[in-house]
């Protein structure tokens, strides 16, 4: 679907000013060259021009030139951004349905207590190897009666 989407920018010459500005400004910080390949551009912008790293030779103009450009191609640094700020998404959305379960079920035991206090309270224990001890003060330990 991104792809559809961004084949509707091609070629990047004829786009806005402000889809120029973008891409140029993105081929310079991540070393790439038109989303899809350097063809995507008519007249390959300076933004696309390779000093160091990853270069290829291109042909240019009707007098046999060449040019070095970035052999990287942009979209999928950007499908890479974007499925990371997905993934983000998603843990953060996970999280907060794991802790409004983890209260729904809270909230039911609270319930449940209130609702029926005659009840003995159902405590979830784990064998221990060392025994408690009686409270000291069993006035804190027993509530008087009213």
């Amino acid at each position: 679907m991104m792809e559809h989407h961004f084949q509707q920018y091609l070629p990047l010459d004829q786009s806005t000013d402000n889809i120029k500005n973008i891409a140029n400004n993105f081929q310079k910080n991540f070393h790439c060259c038109g989303l899809f390949s350097h063809s995507d551009w008519n007249e390959i912008p300076d933004s696309c021009l390779c000093d160091e790293g990853e270069c290829q030779n291109i042909g240019y103009s009707d007098f046999m030139l060449q040019r070095s450009i970035y052999s990287k191609t942009c979209f999928p640094i950007i499908m890479y951004y974007a499925l990371f700020a997905i993934n983000i998404v998603i843990g953060v959305v996970f999280t907060l349905t794991l802790l409004a379960l983890f209260g729904m079920i809270l909230s039911s035991i609270m319930i449940h207590q209130i609702r029926y206090t005659n009840q003995p309270t159902i405590l979830l224990t784990m064998p221990t190897i060392f025994s408690p001890q009686p409270p000291k003060y069993k006035e804190l330990h027993n509530p008087p009666p009213y």
